[in-house]
């Protein structure tokens, strides 16, 4: 079967919002994946990384992120 995700700027206009929040909210609605946008991500702590990753695997939300890219 097929996984769906969502980005969480779907719901959160900020790059840099309470990711567990959105993490949390994917699983509750049965999400399989969340994309984040990676900029905030580069301004993480390591442990902050982990423990995004950690509640990840404890609600069963693979994750993932992009980049916007230019147009040229």
């Amino acid at each position: 079967m097929n996984k769906l995700g969502i980005f969480m700027n779907f719901w959160e206009k900020n790059w840099d919002a309470d990711h567990k929040k959105y993490i949390k909210k994917a699983a509750e609605i049965g999400f399989d994946v969340l994309e984040f946008q990676a900029q905030p991500l580069l301004e993480m702590s390591d442990d902050h990384i982990r423990s995004l990753r950690a509640l990840a695997d404890e609600v069963g939300i693979e994750l993932t992120y992009s980049l916007g890219l230019d147009r040229a």
